[in-house]
């Protein structure tokens, strides 16, 4: 779940519709919870997304989903340590 924002998560995985991925997330999530067993979040972090982390961080806390976040390195114009400065 690379966003919780659709304009940030639709231009990263390209032809999947977030409002389906959303309702399949939060499926996942009352499913477990009823089942009383463990769900995970992983997100890629990634120039594309990196101002959307904190948003992701707190959905899944709010939650009380565990999430796991994978460094990008390539292709380079996605890895965050390639960032300029600034940003």
């Amino acid at each position: 779940l690379d966003s919780v924002t659709k304009e940030v998560y639709e231009p990263i995985r390209v032809n999947a519709k977030f409002d389906v991925v959303m309702e399949n997330v939060h499926w996942f999530i009352d499913y477990c919870k009823r089942k009383n067993t463990f769900i995970g979040i992983s997100a890629c972090a990634m120039q594309q997304n990196w101002k959307d982390i904190p948003n992701i961080l707190s959905f899944c806390s709010e939650r009380q989903v565990q999430l796991y976040l994978h460094t990008v390195f390539f292709p380079k114009e996605c890895a965050i340590r390639n960032l300029g400065v600034n940003e």
